[in-house]
């Protein structure tokens, strides 16, 4: 889902994304939205907005790839 977005977006304009926690991940849902956070930084979205509780970890993930911490938001 990250490269559609990624793809998606042309040269010339700033890339946003939504990313709200995913459920049922089991034990592993904190690694699991970390990884989609250090997928996020990695395909270059300019901007990421995170939404409920296990956000956080979208955006520790988010961070840890080279997205600054500027450039994000949570909203629980």
């Amino acid at each position: 889902m990250v490269r559609t977005i990624a793809d998606v977006g042309n040269e010339k304009s700033r890339r946003i994304v939504i990313a709200g926690e995913m459920l049922e991940l089991g034990t592993e849902e904190h690694e699991l939205h970390r990884q989609a956070g250090r997928e996020i930084a990695a395909a270059g979205i300019d901007v990421l907005w995170g939404v409920r509780a296990l956000a956080r970890e979208i955006l520790a993930g988010a961070n840890e790839g080279g997205l600054l911490e500027r450039d994000f938001l949570i909203r629980l």
